[in-house]
């Protein structure tokens, strides 16, 4: 921890064998730090970008070859980054969508709340808030050639606490916060260019810290934060159908942070931030029936 292990903007993953990593943020040198567990206690850390302020918002994916993926916030040039990893310290650096970039709202101020997906063919699928517009982009990416980057809701002030997932036949899908109206967003892609947003829940202030997997089944499972009441809430989707809602934990203030996974069984595990005690919380939510 001594090099900012415990920093602010991480996020973990799982390789194919079970081991974790962290990207995060070092605030103390403003760099994009990568950590792996090697054993019991024991961390490799490696500098992954030191160019200048870089490593807010870092979201972290494998690929199927255990290739680690981040996407990135760059403070200095105020533009989205990307990180592939090369070998033990190598990285390839590239910046996905920043100033100049001949795209659809000619954006100057883009990266901010970022996530990643990659899928088993390479493809790299990343979603992000602009500030300069306020929307939510997508970017996206085959292999080695040329980012494509556009806007997926450009309704209000829309895209923070963006969350990406892809399934097996290749569509996306993110949830995200409209500021605007205070309410938790969904956008999914089933055709390539074309979107479909909706409001998931819009009762109250909700939809902060918003957290999206899908299940086997491809059924869309969200954690997030009801600013509201204070609470971590849960929907899930069936078969492209109404959103069931549901309040998991009402103590206190609770809800920041959260982050959601899905077993093979159906089941949601979700951590999440206790404001109230200053601590760490996890719930597990049975399958959908």
């Amino acid at each position: 921890a001594s090099r900012g292990l415990g920093d602010v903007y991480k996020r973990q993953a799982l390789n194919s064998a079970g081991v974790v990593h962290i990207a995060y943020f070092n605030e103390s040198d403003k760099t994009l730090m990568f950590a792996r567990r090697e054993s019991a206690g024991v961390w490799t850390i490696e500098v992954v970008d030191d160019n200048s302020d870089v490593g807010e918002y870092a979201s972290l994916a494998f690929d199927a070859a255990d290739v680690p993926h981040i996407s990135y916030y760059d403070k200095s040039n105020k533009d989205l980054m990307y990180a592939r990893r090369l070998g033990d310290g190598f990285w390839n650096i590239e910046t996905v969508d920043g100033d100049g970039d001949d795209d659809d709202d000619d954006s100057t101020d883009v990266g901010q709340h970022t996530s990643i997906g990659v899928e088993a063919d390479g493809r790299v699928h990343i979603s992000y808030y602009a500030s300069t517009g306020r929307n939510l982009k997508y970017a996206t990416r085959s292999g080695t050639g040329s980012w494509t980057t556009r806007s997926v809701d450009t309704n209000g002030d829309v895209g923070k606490y963006s969350s990406i997932a892809i399934d097996g036949l290749g569509r996306v899908y993110i949830s995200y916060y409209d500021e605007s109206n205070k309410d938790l967003r969904y956008a999914s892609q089933f055709i390539l260019g074309f979107w479909a947003t909706e409001a998931v829940d819009s009762a109250g202030d909700v939809g902060k810290y918003s957290s999206l997997a899908l299940d086997d089944l491809g059924r869309p499972r969200i954690s997030y934060y009801d600013e509201d009441g204070k609470d971590l809430k849960y929907a899930v989707q069936e078969n492209g159908q109404a959103w069931t809602l549901r309040s998991l934990d009402t103590d206190d203030d609770v809800g920041r942070y959260t982050s959601i996974a899905v077993d093979d069984l159906g089941q949601a595990h979700i951590s999440y931030y206790d404001s109230s005690d200053k601590s760490l919380k996890y719930a597990l939510v049975a399958a959908p029936d």
